[in-house]
């Protein structure tokens, strides 16, 4: 009976992991999916870039978001952006053509009631 038990086993195990795997792609096909346990901001990419990047970011509940850019003498060159966000994962393009090469930072602010969430990242532009 031993010889059964292992692939009837792994037959079961695999038939879990697909079933688990096509619910994860209907609940974020179907836009249910659930919102970030906590604020991030991750590294833009690519890094280094030309002329534009991404700076993906995630909210836990429903933001006032602001996303400036600042050269490495602390002057803000350009702000991406300024505006109310939902809970969830998002994302920004940023143009930077009319900036000269060098290192950058993005900084994130989310104000959601009394709680605020500040993080700063490093860039690189290449041209």
């Amino acid at each position: 009976m031993k010889k059964h038990f292992f692939p009837l086993l792994l037959c079961t195990l695999l038939a879990a992991a697909i079933s688990a795997e096509a619910s994860a792609q209907t609940a974020l096909r179907s836009g249910t999916a659930v919102a970030p346990a906590e604020f991030s901001l991750e590294q833009n990419y690519p890094n280094p870039f030309n002329p534009s990047t991404t700076v993906a970011f995630s909210l836990p509940v429903a933001a006032q978001v602001s996303i400036k850019v600042s050269d490495i003498l602390g002057r803000e060159v350009a702000t991406v952006l300024n505006a109310p966000r939902a809970a969830g994962k998002h994302t920004v393009q940023f143009s930077a053509g009319n900036l000269p090469s060098g290192l950058y930072f993005y900084k994130i602010v989310a104000t959601a009631g009394a709680n605020t969430f500040s993080e700063t990242k490093r860039m690189i532009l290449t041209k």
